[in-house]
């Protein structure tokens, strides 16, 4: 009778279960449901255990049963599987998305939105990994997080990453990412909200973009009326005044002179309205050259002046220059030159490690007049650069800071003033890029080839004998392909045999098979000992000439018993020719040690029983490189810095001895420098200033900021030892009077050339070096000179002063005497107008007319310089 309290599915249940216990002996366990209802109108569950106890003869006797109410507890069951419904609905239809990945980072449960942002589907996802689509620049941040959640009872944290979208294009989202741990603590898995802000972020650099242009626009919009206030206020005084004039009584001579000045006054005002029409800054009215030149010698010259700089960064410049390329063409040399600084510069910027490659070719367009066009590639392996930053390169911006403090001089128009140049010689220029991986910037120009220039001579024309060159074999032994290639390319053009190895195995294996006059070893090879395998070599075949392609400093450091000949990178044809010159002539020069870096034999034993930590910190780079030098032929190989906060960031890096410091440097001064260390807690260095400036206040500067010596520029190696000799007694009084005074000392003088202090430099560095430098100079002293003139126009004293500091610095060392002078002059007629705070035509005139004195003298000095390095 009780079967009637239980709903029907229920009692078909209960009613199998009793059949069996009593048919077959068995116990049953049922949850029921009640027909009956609860007052909250729920049914009522019960929980109902049984079995049938049988007879002597197993026949079944009765039935034994208990019932318990389980309502309750089935209510609550029934209530948490609602929340997990209602949960797991939420989650799966959420407008944000949401993801759960195990400790492995491997993918647990992902909803829609969550799909809908990457792409993917959910059964994808969860057979991938939260790794497999963040972006490579986004993973060790994501990393560090999750590391960050396990290790710390954070409960969350959020992060701006990228991910990438199954198509292959980036997401910006913010990522919260919380941690589950269960009751102990331990973790379980890690929760992930996602937000897809890449259109916010777009939106943002929009809004951004905007606000600059506007921004820009403003500033020009301000100095155009500025400027038209300032020019057309005393000009329409002029053409008014002179208007008013003409009809007065005037005698007719009068009246031809005061028609003559408003006629001139409106020419005058057509053209200051045309200046503001078009904008002079943007206008790119610029004249080109039309003269012959070796375009092969164009590129060296770049190269040259890279040199210190991938050096810095023991990065490998090449260029390869296809030999169907016109070897001299029609043209501007020093604007073809500025678009190859202003590229190939911006490449090394940005590129830390790899390679800077220029690739020449041409095609013939017009054979009537013998034009072609020459297609430049510049090929990175730098940081990249970000598709919505492409865009923006070529646009025109500007520092606001002049001063000779400033971190970057210049205008900050390298890139618009080189496509203005290409588009002016008739090609254009453009960029492709990749985010991490490199740019490749590449312009074209049209030239005319000279009537007796060959195509397939561009090498060899640098070059002359190279008949004796013919037929060798050279082993190059790299693992960088432009640089085989490079070497491959210039022997092609001198009729020399050329094998590759890539590794040292390779080498060995080509030298036991061939026979080989000469063998080029690579120095930046990472994956074999370079030193080890010329010893091999050498071991093997003790007459071969070995060859290292090396940077300066590791040329610098290299065991002149192990190879014969040494090339400074980077590669040009001028020195690999130089190099079989001395290895191939008829009379060979065998030098155990390269001559560019020939050591003297200056008080070594001073390096060798007083060893020193030296920094040389020097923002010019030839008084830089002119230190070093001096320091290396005494016997000490320095470190050096361009700028005093670089000197404060070593010094708490490294435990220096002597730290040679120059006064004057961007970003921080030697005085600030020097204070600053001062008071670091760390063992102070001796300290020894170094300026152009001979006057006394210069010299109590120096001491009062807590330098323990003053060296006057130019100094000569004596110099240098002299005061390192005080150092090892550490007597700070120990100064020398004559050092601070005179910056040249007295000395047969030529017309512009201090002789002594020249011949002084020359025994200091070598005559080699010497030879170098004297190119860098004219070089340097050039830009300096150019960029005065260029502030002239823009009254900018600021960049005047600064650029004679750097022009009084080479013209000192170089011991160019009456260019020192005349440096020295235009700084204290500069000084005195900006300690006055005077400005006016006259004094602009007086400057303008100092520079002009100082560009006369420069071309003095030029010659001088050219004549003795030809002597």
């Amino acid at each position: 009778d009780s079967m009637g309290y239980y709903l029907e599915e229920d009692r078909e249940a209960l009613n199998l279960a009793v059949q069996s216990a009593i048919s077959e002996g068995l116990s049953f366990h049922l949850e029921l449901r009640l027909a009956k209802h609860r007052p909250d109108g729920s049914y009522c569950y019960i929980e109902a255990f049984g079995h049938a106890e049988s007879d002597e003869n197993g026949a079944p006797v009765r039935l034994y049963g208990t019932v318990q109410d389980i309502s309750d507890r089935k209510l609550i069951e029934m209530r948490l599987r609602q929340r997990e419904t209602l949960l797991s609905w939420t989650i799966e239809r959420a407008p944000v998305g949401i993801a759960t990945i195990g400790l492995d980072a491997k993918f647990l449960i992902v909803n829609q939105s969550f799909c809908k942002i990457y792409g993917y589907s959910a059964v994808e996802l969860l057979d991938m990994t939260n790794n497999e689509i963040t972006d490579l620049d986004s993973l060790e941040k994501t990393t560090a997080a999750l590391d960050y959640l396990l290790k710390n009872t954070t409960e969350s944290v959020q992060i701006e990453k990228q991910y990438i979208h199954k198509d292959g294009y980036r997401i910006d989202v913010i990522s919260r990412v919380s941690l589950m741990r269960d009751e102990q603590g331990y973790p379980l898995r890690f929760i992930i909200n996602v937000e897809d802000v890449t259109d916010r972020k777009q939106t943002e650099a929009k809004l951004i973009s905007a606000k600059l242009a506007e921004s820009a626009n403003k500033a020009k919009s301000e100095f155009l009326a500025t400027m038209s206030h300032e020019l057309r206020t005393p000009m329409n005084a002029v053409i008014g005044m002179a208007g008013i004039l003409s009809n007065t009584h005037l005698s007719p001579e009068q009246k031809k002179y005061v028609s003559t000045i408003r006629q001139g006054g409106e020419v005058l005002l057509a053209v200051i309205n045309d200046i503001l029409d078009f904008s002079q800054i943007e206008s790119g009215k610029l004249e080109l050259e039309a003269r012959p030149f070796k375009l092969q010698q164009c590129v060296e010259d770049v190269f040259d002046l890279m040199t210190l700089r991938i050096a810095d960064k023991c990065i490998d410049l090449s260029a390869l220059i296809n030999l169907k390329v016109p070897s001299e063409i029609i043209g501007d040399y020093s604007r073809l030159r500025q678009i190859l600084i202003n590229l190939v510069s911006n490449a090394i910027k940005f590129t830390d490690k790899g390679e800077v490659a220029l690739s020449i070719s041409s095609k013939l367009i017009d054979p009537e007049t013998n034009t072609h066009e020459l297609l430049f590639n510049i090929r990175d392996t730098g940081v990249g650069i970000a598709t919505e930053a492409i865009a923006k390169l070529f646009q025109s911006f500007s520092q606001a800071d002049k001063s000779i403090t400033r971190q970057y001089g210049g205008t900050g128009l390298g890139l618009v003033i080189s496509k203005q140049l290409c588009e002016l010689m008739g090609g254009k220029i453009d960029v492709k890029s990749v985010l991490g991986k490199g740019s490749t910037f590449s312009f074209s120009i049209q030239a005319k080839a000279t009537a007796n220039t060959e195509t397939n001579q561009n090498i060899t024309n640098l070059t002359t004998n190279t008949d004796y060159f013919k037929g060798k074999n050279i082993l190059v032994v790299s693992s960088n392909f432009t640089i085989r290639q490079a070497i491959s390319l210039y022997n092609r053009a001198w009729s020399v045999n050329t094998q590759v190895a890539f590794s040292a195995v390779e080498a060995l294996q080509s030298l036991e098979l061939n026979v080989f006059d000469a063998v080029i070893i690579d120095g930046s090879i990472v994956e074999i000992d370079v030193m080890d395998l010329a010893m091999d070599i050498q071991s093997d075949f003790p007459d071969l000439n070995l060859i290292l392609l090396a940077f300066a400093e590791t040329i610098k450091r290299g065991r002149a018993n192990v190879f014969n000949h040494y090339i400074s990178k980077p590669i040009t044809a001028s020195k690999l020719y130089e190099t079989f010159c001395e290895i191939f002539s008829i009379t060979p020069i065998k030098t155990m040690i390269s001559k560019d870096f020939r050591q003297s034999p200056q008080d070594l034993n001073l390096a060798i029983n007083f060893p020193l930590e030296i920094l040389v910190v020097e923002d010019n780079s030839v008084n830089q490189e002119i230190l070093l030098l001096i320091l290396e032929q005494i016997g000490y190989i320095a470190e050096a810095v361009n700028n005093g906060s670089k000197a404060v960031e070593a010094v708490q890096m490294k435990s220096y001895d002597v730290i040679f410091m120059d006064m004057q440097m961007p970003v921080m001064d030697g005085l600030t420098a020097t204070r600053n260390i001062r008071n670091l807690p760390t063992r102070q260095p001796w300290i020894i200033g170094l300026s152009a400036d001979a006057f006394t206040e210069s010299r109590d500067a120096a001491l009062s900021a807590g330098m323990d010596e003053y060296l006057t520029k130019p100094f000569r190696g004596e110099d240098l030892l002299e005061v390192l000799r005080r150092v090892k007694k550490h007597a700070p009084t120990a100064i020398a009077s004559e050092t601070l005074t005179a910056p040249i000392a007295s000395a047969p003088v030529t017309e512009s050339l201090n002789m002594e202090t020249l011949k002084s430099l020359e025994k200091s560095i070598g005559a080699d070096n010497l030879s170098r430098l004297i190119a860098s100079c004219i070089e340097h002293s050039a830009i300096a000179i150019a960029n005065m003139q260029s502030a002239l126009s823009d009254n900018d004293l600021a960049t005047i002063q600064s650029e004679n500091h750097v022009l009084k610095g080479i013209s000192g060392s170089f011991g160019a005497s009456e260019l020192f002078k005349l440096c020295q002059s235009l700084e204290l007629l500069c000084k005195t107008y900006t300690d006055s705070y005077q400005s006016s035509s006259t004094n602009n005139q007086e400057i303008a007319i100092a520079v002009q004195k100082i560009e006369d003298e420069y071309h003095q000095v030029c010659q001088a310089l050219s004549m003795q390095e030809k002597s």
